[in-house]
């Protein structure tokens, strides 16, 4: 990407990422197709597809609170000491696609575990962003 068209994603960077958080879907507990609402999950969304704009449309993570991952539709509390990674991306259609991960890495040394838990959530984003459309629910109803 050269100057002038780093300036213009720049330019819509805002509003693309706002758009692309508000559309956001996920399924419920119970296997049901919802729209992301709840303030948190959308804050940390936009936050993430706008990191993700700035870095050229490339996958993007990000470590999120515990009670920001609870707010979105399937999640549940994750358990102690299990850090919560939001990875995003865009499918073939350019859409905005999200992977939700609960991950922990108990016998990495800490100097490593960070990459390692990243490098997981992006690997579970590949397959989703490499798919047309929504991805359906698996077994429990919910996303994997």
């Amino acid at each position: 990407m050269n100057r002038q068209q780093r300036r213009a994603v720049k330019a819509v960077a805002e509003g693309a990422a706002e758009e692309l958080s508000r559309l956001a879907y996920d399924y419920t507990q119970q296997g049901q197709l919802v729209r992301v609402t709840h303030p948190k999950a959308v804050a940390a969304l936009k936050r993430a597809f706008l990191l993700m704009i700035d870095n050229g449309c490339k996958p993007q993570v990000t470590r999120i609170a515990p009670d920001t991952a609870e707010a979105f539709p399937r999640a549940t509390r994750p358990p102690e000491g299990v850090s919560c990674y939001l990875a995003v991306g865009l499918d073939p259609d350019a859409r905005g696609t999200y992977s939700l991960r609960n991950i922990t890495t108990p016998d990495a040394p800490p100097e490593v575990e960070e990459q390692l838990n990243r490098r997981a959530a992006l690997a579970h984003l590949q397959p989703l962003i490499a798919r047309r459309g929504f991805p359906q629910a698996t077994g429990s109803g919910a996303m994997q």
